[in-house]
């Protein structure tokens, strides 16, 4: 059958209108069922802004809907239905899509075991975030500034204020202009400074290049020191003499060994000497002359130890002795015999002498800690030494003390002496110091390097130095 024109636009409309109703249910999630998931209560202090079938979500992720808003004991009890678990100490809040956007219920997750179950309930944080209380504050903060522009304002306005200001800005160009005063009248002191430091560079330069060959006859006399050692331990290695005789021979070391084990059992004590060798070399500046040790240092406990030393006197200074001379002087020229120029004439002359021998040093000493304290015999004489380590022992600080009576110096009291070294390579330090600083026209500055090393590292040290 043939259908009219009333009957097709009637069925356009018909369809147009379930389109539309099926795209209403779309747009605004229209159930015709109930919707499945829990229903769980949350309440909040406030829930202003929060509508039904406002959005749930965990993480920005949708999870449920809100069903139903009430009142229970004077707070807002918020019905909400989630599709998925959440633990029971989990807490809900009401948050904006950014600052005046739709408000939505976000949860977070809590850590116990047990979910919520349906019909139960979540409590809410004490306090939530709020727009209108956000912008009650922000109003409260503006009528603040609005009254401290209005102090301002009362406190520099009119004619009173403006000439505050102006004394202020007065005061601000004096004080600049002082300022700038004082530092031209301090150009010319600046320039002295600058001028005086640029002489001590040029002294101290001068005075390096003067002492240039001195130290290089202490590196002379050192690498001898040190050949005379190879020297030394190439015989004890060849087997010559009792030393290498008992390093080389097989027999006789195994019977010391043995004599030695049997004493540790008997004593029940098992002692090891550290030992320490080092090689100082020593210029003094104002004395014009070189120092040199070779020291050996034995150290049976971590907090005693003994020091051995051989030092070279200073051309100048060492053991002196003097005597005096009666010269016997006859006079024969023109005016011989009178008063003015007798015949004869009785001359006394005082003569000085130093020695060159080798002084020596035998101390006992005991640490504390990061301080050593060392007493004995120092150059031949009693004294006494104190040692101090710092920066984990790469620098050392020492006093020394000795010839209490004065008798080898140019003066009347004792022989002190300062000297810091430092550690800059494995087996090499470098040194400084003021020696005799008692005895002002005896004391004199001192730079130096020395070379230490402990027995097991003897090897690997002569294998390092470049020796001919």
């Amino acid at each position: 059958m043939k259908l009219t024109t009333e009957a097709k636009v009637g069925l356009l409309v018909f369809a147009g209108i379930l389109l539309l109703t099926f795209m209403s249910f779309r747009v605004g999630e229209f159930r015709m069922a109930s919707r499945s998931g829990k229903s769980v209560h949350v309440l909040f202090d406030s829930a202003a802004g929060l509508t039904e079938d406002a959005s749930v979500q965990i993480a920005g992720v949708e999870v449920g809907r809100v069903e139903k808003i009430g009142l229970l004991d004077g707070r807002a009890d918020v019905t909400v239905r989630i599709d998925t678990d959440i633990p029971r100490d989990s807490q809900a809040r009401i948050r904006s899509v950014g600052l005046l956007g739709d408000k939505y219920v976000e949860l977070d997750l809590g850590h116990a075991p047990q979910s919520v179950k349906d019909g139960e309930t979540l409590m809410a944080p004490a306090t939530t975030e709020d727009v209108g209380q956000l912008v009650g504050k922000l109003s409260a903060i503006a009528d603040d500034l609005k009254s401290v522009t209005s102090s301002l304002r009362g406190a520099l306005g009119g004619a009173e204020g403006e000439r505050s200001i102006r004394e202020l800005l007065q005061s601000f160009h004096d004080v600049t202009l002082n300022l700038n005063n004082a530092i031209q009248k301090s150009d010319a002191r600046i320039a002295r400074v600058i001028e005086n430091m640029d002489n001590l560079s040029t002294s101290l330069n001068r005075t390096i290049i003067e002492n240039l060959a001195s130290f290089q006859e202490t590196l002379i006399h050192t690498r001898s020191a040190t050949r005379s050692m190879d020297s030394i331990f190439r015989k004890v290695d060849e087997g010559q003499g009792t030393l290498g005789r008992l390093v080389n021979e097989g027999n006789l070391s195994d019977n010391l060994e043995e004599v030695l084990v049997s004493a540790q059992d008997v004593l029940g004590v098992k002692k090891k000497y550290n030992t320490y060798v080092s090689l100082r070399g020593e210029n003094l500046v104002e004395a014009n002359d070189t120092k040199g040790y070779v020291s050996l240092k034995l150290q049976p406990r971590k907090d005693k130890f003994f020091l051995f030393e051989l030092v070279s006197p200073e051309g100048t200074k060492g053991d002196r002795s003097e005597t005096l001379t009666t010269r016997r002087i006859t006079n024969t020229g023109p005016g011989a015999g009178t008063d003015f120029f007798p015949t004869e004439v009785t001359q006394t002359v005082q003569e000085r002498e130093t020695s060159d021998d080798m002084l020596f040093t035998a101390m006992f000493g005991k640490t504390f800690g990061q301080t050593s304290f060392r007493l004995g015999l120092e150059e031949s004489t009693g004294g006494i030494g104190v040692d101090h380590t710092l920066l984990g022992r790469r620098l050392g600080l020492h006093l020394d003390l000795w010839d209490m009576e004065g008798e080898n110096s140019f003066g009347s009291r004792a022989h002190a002496k300062f000297r810091a070294d430092y550690n800059f390579l494995k087996y090499f330090h470098v040194n400084a110091g003021y020696d005799n600083f008692l005895n002002a026209k005896d004391s004199s500055l001192f730079y130096g390097a020395s070379i230490s090393f402990q027995d097991e590292d003897i090897k690997d040290l002569f294998g390092f130095l470049p020796m001919r």
